[in-house]
């Protein structure tokens, strides 16, 4: 037991005052560097109690780029979006006033509290540096929506929330009587009044799905999804974590039953993302196209796997032709120029394509 860990404080009414923050290099799988943040022992991991942990281990600390002071302001959380003891970085709701500025904002919070980070690592026994973690999620995650910030222009419109810069906060935490004072990192984003392909998902039949949505409006959905990462790729992005979860409609087809047209299709959730310039690979094959890689060859072999549920089931079924003839009517014909010519020719029913190897 921690017995000097507070209950998660990340609740409305909660009030911080924040400061812009220049995140750190991002490191971890996939290419990245090593940290200059270096793991605790594991012997020290088992004896250190997680407010231990984040008392001795503070975030890696950075320099702000820029002669200009960073900006501060007051955030007020107003929503809990998803919080939790163990849940790693908290989401929130906020009202966010800039000091200076004269009206507040809304916003989504995404704060990574090391203190309220899982112990164990996923599905294991082993403990894990709970600091480490925090720093390296908020690190790729803030390298991420820096770099679709500024590839903008190339990315499919709307398709990630809108990034409102990086930030720091300090909070008091009590051990054994003494007051120390920690630092934590977040950042804020559009708030996003919809809801998850993930959520839409009927939990009353044996394999859950969201069939009782229109058809054609599904598959709009997902056309939308498999263009708009393409275009991540081809600028130098992969989000790495594609789920139901992770892919957002707005509005929520809820709130017009039948849905009266394509909503915005927004992927979210990139603490697993690689940003290639930032690797040792330094560019993802794609960025040699002249145009994104059409998805009709991308994923001729295979339709997405994890959205069984939302794709007809029939895709899934060792006859693939119906799945393979839409990818063909979709972006096919009239709709290829928007892509990189197709380098091989794709007959529905035909053999396997060779994948990509993405590093």
């Amino acid at each position: 037991m921690d017995g000097d860990r507070p209950p998660c404080p990340y609740i409305p009414g909660f009030v911080m005052q924040i400061t812009e923050h220049q995140p750190p290099a991002p490191f971890g799988p996939g290419g990245y560097p090593h940290s200059r943040h270096s793991y605790l022992p594991d012997n020290l991991v088992k004896e250190m109690s997680q407010t231990q942990q984040v008392l001795a281990c503070p975030p890696e600390d950075t320099q702000w780029p820029s002669d200009t002071l960073p900006r501060s302001g007051v955030l007020t959380i107003t929503k809990i979006l998803s919080i939790g003891e163990a849940r790693g970085a908290q989401l929130v709701v906020c009202s966010v006033l800039i000091q200076g500025q004269e009206k507040s904002y809304t916003a989504a919070a995404k704060i990574y509290d090391p203190l309220y980070y899982p112990s164990h690592y996923d599905h294991t026994s082993m403990l894990q540096d709970v600091v480490w973690m925090a720093d390296m999620d908020y690190s790729r995650e803030a390298v991420a929506y820096r770099h679709l910030e500024t590839t903008k222009k190339a990315q499919k419109s709307g398709f990630m929330p809108e990034y409102y810069g990086s930030w720091t906060f300090d909070l008091p935490l009590t051990r054994q009587g003494k007051v120390h004072k920690r630092s934590i990192r977040l950042f804020l984003i559009e708030n996003l009044a919809g809801s998850s392909v993930l959520e839409l998902y009927s939990r009353n039949s044996r394999a859950p799905n969201a069939f009782h949505f229109n058809e054609a409006y599904r598959l709009d959905v997902l056309a939308e999804l498999l263009e708009g990462v393409l275009k991540q790729l081809h600028s130098g992005l992969d989000q790495r974590d594609l789920s139901p979860r992770n892919v957002m409609l707005v509005p929520s087809p809820r709130e017009t039953i039948p849905p009266l047209s394509v909503p915005r299709v927004v992927l979210i959730d990139y603490n697993n993302a690689i940003v290639f310039e930032h690797t040792k690979y330094r560019r993802h094959p794609h960025q040699n196209l002249s145009l994104p890689r059409n998805p009709a060859e991308f994923y001729w072999s295979y339709p997405p796997f994890e959205f069984q549920g939302w794709a007809p089931t029939n895709w899934y079924n060792k006859d693939k032709r119906t799945y393979q003839e839409w990818l063909l009517a979709r972006f096919g014909g009239k709709h290829a120029s928007r892509f990189a010519p197709i380098e091989k020719k794709l007959e529905p029913g035909s053999e396997v394509l060779d994948g990509d190897e993405v590093p």
